[in-house]
């Protein structure tokens, strides 16, 4: 199944929101996090409405419209039946609305579980974030969240190849997921999350841990090859709890077989790398066992950790292959050289959700 890019945004904690600054300058981490880069929403979204949406839910329909404008719609204004709206909105995201979550859940401490407001409540739901979006662009097809920790955006990716196989023209697809100063106490807690350091945006973490970070990240997908496409998802493979390093390895040249090409056509190799030995060492087996004389490359750097971290990767790759260039501090090792035709992007979550995408070059067409 192949799906073409025609559009993509993203709210990191690095420049990629606006186009004409992408990327230019790193910026250092401020706090013990990777904070989210919020662009002014009033542009996107009518102010009277903001005022009542989590920072997530803000995030979230600013780069989805942002999506549709890069991809040539206009959503802006848009009603039922509409040419503009996408035919299915879908949505990945590995614990939804947690600054709503956190609410209502203090508010049933503080009320010892008395009468509380439901409007915390109903915007702490996971799909709220892909049923708003089709509230505000009046949308009222396909319109599903996939919550499954390490695999949220794969799944919803692999909803929207299924919806485009079946003759969907144009797919909404998000992987979004925040962080708060409470679930960042608690993951340090449980040793699962490192510091950002606060002097070098190059060196992730103070510890063993990666730097957990944030972001809403959306692309417009659809069926019908155009040279204007940014880019050409042409496979998807997911599997969980390799044992070793070679069942990676195995599982990797199989995918590649599938999608009709091989290591050695590959261009760039974009790989999840966290700073974290433990992690980072089944990278770079990876790498030496199949990926020798092919660059690698990295992208958690600028996004840091999270569930829904590798939608960033697809969206960063996918302007690689745009722009034909890498962005500061992405190579790890080996010399990429033009024209970048094919990247493969691998990512590993949580030690055991290992996801495999491959990305081409729609300039040929």
């Amino acid at each position: 199944m192949r799906a073409y890019i025609t559009g993509t945004s993203a709210i990191s904690p690095q420049p990629t929101f606006e186009q004409e600054h992408y990327l230019q300058q790193l910026v250092v981490p401020g706090q013990a996090y990777l904070a989210a880069l919020e662009p002014d929403y009033r542009q996107y979204i009518d102010p009277k409405l903001s005022r009542r949406m989590a920072r997530i839910i803000k995030m979230s329909v600013a780069t989805a419209r942002k999506s549709l404008e890069h991809s040539g719609q206009e959503p802006a204004g848009a009603g039922p039946g509409a040419e503009a709206l996408p035919g299915a909105i879908i949505v990945g995201t590995g614990l939804g609305c947690l600054q709503d979550t956190e609410k209502f859940l203090a508010e049933i401490v503080e009320t010892r579980e008395g009468l509380l407001s439901p409007t915390a409540f109903i915007q702490s739901t996971h799909n709220t974030i892909a049923g708003q979006i089709a509230l505000l662009l009046g949308c009222p097809h396909h319109n599903f969240t996939f919550v499954q920790r390490g695999f949220s955006f794969e799944r919803a990716l692999e909803d929207a190849l299924l919806q485009i196989s079946e003759g969907v023209s144009q797919v909404l697809l998000g992987g979004v997921d925040e962080v708060t100063p409470t679930l960042f106490g608690i993951l340090e807690q449980l040793d699962c999350a490192g510091k950002a350091e606060n002097s070098n945006p190059d060196v992730q973490t103070t510890g063993q841990r990666p730097a957990w970070g944030e972001g809403a990240t959306f692309f417009t997908l659809s069926g019908t090859p155009e040279s204007t496409a940014l880019a050409c998802i042409e496979g998807l493979h997911s599997f969980y709890a390799a044992a070793t390093d070679e069942e990676v390895a195995e599982k990797t040249e199989a995918f590649l077989k599938q999608c009709g090409t091989t290591a050695s056509k590959l261009d760039a190799v974009l790989m999840g790398f966290t700073g974290n030995r433990q992690d980072d060492a089944v990278y770079e087996a990876l790498g030496k066992k199949l990926f020798n004389q092919i660059p690698l490359l990295r992208f958690k750097h600028l996004c840091g950790e999270y569930f829904t971290a590798s939608a960033f990767g697809l969206h960063l790759a996918a302007a690689m292959l745009q722009r034909q260039q890498l962005f500061a501090g992405t190579l790890v090792k080996g010399e990429v050289k033009e024209p970048l035709q094919k990247i493969l992007i691998y990512n590993r979550s949580q030690g055991k959700y290992h996801s495999l995408m491959l990305l081409s070059s729609c300039r040929s067409l």
